[in-house]
């Protein structure tokens, strides 16, 4: 299938983002599990999706499933003559929706961040997109998953398997669904997204999410940038979890550009109901990472002999920060998020990034280290700290908080 055919959608989507900023902020709060399909296309995937996991009698009674002629963000929370029912086909409006989907296209790509993710934030709406006719193969080293849109494969797809943007996949006929197309599975995932929000109605869509990633096949092994993320979704795991006090810390996304003697450094937080803040640690370049932790403490941190080199305020949209290049030898910087009350999110393969010193070329963080960074940062308490810290910088006892 010939994808610049579905180039127009994803570039309204984009415009609408930038230009319908300040009136979708005041409608963040309290969006509904409503899901509404970007055009027709599998827009009947979603309800049996729907009704395999919170059973039959929701849909468009509870959770109603709406396609968009207009595909226009502002559709999402503002009245349009371009909203339709799924099932009857009538002219409708269920407003707000929470939930949308557009199986027709494309996936993250390397510049989208900031348009999905000010979409998740400023209209409280997430994007499911399939993997199937994005550009580029797998998402690139050290990208961060989809913060914004929770893109979807699976491993028997005709249309390929990875893709840019991949964060869960759908096991091959995953609660008697139809998975054997990209579409399809996107669709079905906006239904398990739709769904765990509804059984879940205080939880913000980042604890949906953060329920979905700990309860996935991959979860113990740590999210894979060519390998379905997260792994395989699993719905009534996920469903199980009572409360946003069990669900894990997740780290930020985080993008980094490196000049002669600076490292700019953009966060894009996971706002789940445990996070307080952002923060940005490094450590020695030498230092050598063990596995198997789900959260972090400061205790854990200090031990890794980590410096702070930033803390956001935990109310900016997408924090920024530039710090001095270390001197001499590498440093890792990694990003956390933390509750406040010495819980630090477990490291990703994108939450972490080895920065060279002055003078050096960066170099993306190898894939054996990848597999290293999985619970990680747990060294012996006793270990001695050594070397100072970098310009700002300010090193972790065992007991801050």
């Amino acid at each position: 299938m010939d994808m610049d055919v579905f180039r127009n959608p994803v570039a309204w989507l984009r415009v609408s983002v930038c230009m319908l900023l300040p009136c979708l902020a005041s409608s963040r709060a309290d969006s509904a599990p409503n899901v509404l399909n970007f055009t027709s296309h599998a827009d009947t995937f979603i309800a049996p999706a729907i009704n395999a996991t919170v059973g039959p009698g929701l849909v468009d009674a509870a959770i109603y499933v709406d396609y968009d002629t207009g595909i226009a963000l502002a559709d999402l929370t503002h009245l349009t003559n371009s909203t339709f029912s799924v099932a009857s086909g009538a002219q409708v409006n269920h407003l707000p929706y929470g939930v949308a989907n557009l199986s027709t296209c494309c996936s993250k790509g390397a510049g989208d961040d900031v348009f999905y993710y000010q979409m998740l934030h400023d209209s409280n709406a997430i994007l499911s997109t399939p993997s199937a006719f994005a550009v580029g193969g797998a998402l690139p080293q050290g990208t961060a998953p989809p913060t914004g849109n929770t893109a979807t494969s699976s491993p028997n797809s005709g249309n390929g398997g990875t893709g840019w943007g991949v964060e869960f996949g759908l096991s091959a006929g995953y609660l008697g669904l139809d998975t054997s197309e990209d579409s399809w599975d996107s669709a079905a995932m906006a239904g398990f997204l739709a769904a765990l929000r509804y059984e879940h109605p205080s939880w913000t869509w980042f604890d949906v999410k953060a329920a979905l990633r700990q309860t996935a096949s991959q979860w113990t092994t740590g999210y894979s940038h060519t390998a379905f993320g997260y792994g395989l979704v699993d719905w009534t795991a996920a469903n199980a979890i009572t409360s946003p006090s069990d669900l894990y810390l997740q780290p930020p996304g985080m993008q980094i550009m490196t000049t002669a003697s600076a490292v700019n450094i953009t966060l894009y937080p996971f706002r789940q109901s445990r996070r307080h803040h952002e923060a940005i640690y490094s450590i020695n370049g030498n230092y050598s990472w063990p596995t198997g932790r789900n959260e972090l403490t400061g205790a854990d941190l200090a031990a890794a002999d980590a410096v702070l080199l930033y803390s956001s305020n935990g109310t900016d949209v997408i924090p920024t920060t530039s710090i001095t290049r270390p001197a001499g030898g590498g440093v890792w910087i990694i990003a956390f998020t933390t509750d406040g009350l010495g819980n630090y999110s477990r490291v990703e393969e994108f939450s972490a990034r080895r920065i060279e010193g002055l003078g050096s070329v960066d170099v993306p963080l190898p894939l054996w280290a990848s597999f290293m960074l999985t619970g990680l940062l747990l060294a012996c308490a006793n270990r001695p700290r050594v070397g100072p810290g970098l310009r700002g910088g300010s090193r972790m006892a065992a007991d801050d908080p």
